[in-house]
């Protein structure tokens, strides 16, 4: 079901819809995002048969801050900017000063100090975050990120370019099934 916070990645029509719960210190989560998600993009989003959306499920504070941050970028900077935390996670994310490092990230990617300011004081967004990672737990009942869904089908971990494309190809010939 949608939320009112997620930023989809491709085709909104697609037949398949693949959200992943994940947070932004989770080293699986970067391995995910460096090495299949790419893939994944190339095989089934960029062809216009899948759609991809990650919701935070963030694990600690440095992953809240960094969340805070996707979520004040433009819409259209959603993914750019988790592509850059993930890709720099081991510099920023669990580092003590970790929100000096963000905003240097935030910065090059063209938002000011005020606004990274401001964005890290939303308690609204900050507390809507959190309320999202309880609920995902408890409806969901995800206890490790990664945590994938394809068309509500659970998978858990860090799973491989072949595995997805299996369930992935499953989900889209069942919907061929349903439109004959």
């Amino acid at each position: 079901k949608k939320q009112p916070y997620d930023r989809v990645l491709g085709n909104e029509k697609a037949s398949v819809t693949v959200v992943e719960y994940s947070s932004l210190s989770c080293h699986h989560c970067a391995d995910f995002h460096e090495k299949t998600l790419p893939e994944i993009e190339k095989k089934y989003v960029e062809t216009g048969k899948v759609q991809f959306l990650v919701r935070p499920f963030p694990l600690n504070p440095s992953a809240l801050s960094g969340a805070m941050l996707t979520m004040c970028a433009p819409e259209d900077k959603y993914y750019p900017f988790l592509k850059v935390l993930f890709s720099m996670q081991s510099k920023w994310a669990m580092s003590l000063d970790f929100k000096e490092s963000l905003k240097g990230i935030a910065r090059v990617g063209g938002i000011s100090d005020e606004q990274f300011e401001t964005c890290m004081k939303d308690k609204e967004l900050e507390d809507k975050l959190i309320k999202m990672r309880s609920e995902a737990t408890e409806t969901l009942k995800i206890e490790a990120t990664p945590t994938f869904f394809v068309n509500g089908e659970k998978l858990q971990g860090s799973a491989s370019v072949e595995a997805f494309s299996k369930l992935i190809d499953k989900h889209l010939s069942q919907g061929e099934e349903k439109s004959k």
